[in-house]
């Protein structure tokens, strides 16, 4: 259910009266609008996105500037980072207003004792590829094409039955129909 305030002063009202969110029932909770801030070069290692308001007291604590000026609702790492086990990745980071995210973006984000870049994340900047055919703009699970090596592009053996697969020269890319690399 989405209930609408008219104004900060009456949402923040609502929101400090337990009462409400009984009415809706238990697992109810208030929920706001997000704006997404990417802070780069972070170490994964660094910030336990499971422990939410640790997480954002210790970027608060690094940055008290930041404490009172923008509230962060949330922070975290995407999934492709979380499988991949990479050492150094973008940081997500929910804020609650626009300026916010404006003003993070133009301070940029200390952890660690260093100034890392911030930039608005745009969801519509994520490229899906086919891992059938590999093509783009569809997904293997809705794909009606051909199945193809990933390596070599021939139909006929999957990916994983490629025996050349460290010899760039035999690698052909099918979306940009090139030698030397892989799709």
């Amino acid at each position: 259910m989405l209930v609408a305030f008219q104004g900060e002063l009456e949402k923040q009202k609502w929101e400090a009266r337990p009462e409400v969110l009984q009415a809706f029932g238990t697992g109810a909770r208030f929920r706001m609008r997000e704006y997404t801030v990417l802070a780069h070069s972070i170490q994964v290692k660094s910030v336990n996105q499971v422990n939410q308001t640790r997480a954002i007291e210790a970027i608060y604590s690094q940055n008290p500037k930041l404490r009172g000026s923008i509230r962060i609702v949330r922070v975290g790492w995407s999934r492709k980072t979380l499988k991949s086990g990479k050492r150094l990745a973008a940081l997500h980071i929910g804020v609650a207003e626009p300026d916010q995210a404006n003003l993070l973006i133009d301070t940029g984000l200390l952890l660690d004792s260093e100034l890392h870049d911030c930039e608005l994340f745009d969801g519509s900047c994520y490229i899906t590829q086919c891992f059938k055919c590999y093509q783009y703009n569809h997904t293997a699970k809705h794909c009606c094409n051909i199945p193809r090596c990933g390596f070599c592009g021939t139909a006929g053996h999957s990916s994983q039955d490629y025996g050349k697969k460290d010899e760039r020269t035999a690698h052909y890319c099918i979306p940009c129909h090139k030698q030397g690399h892989i799709s």
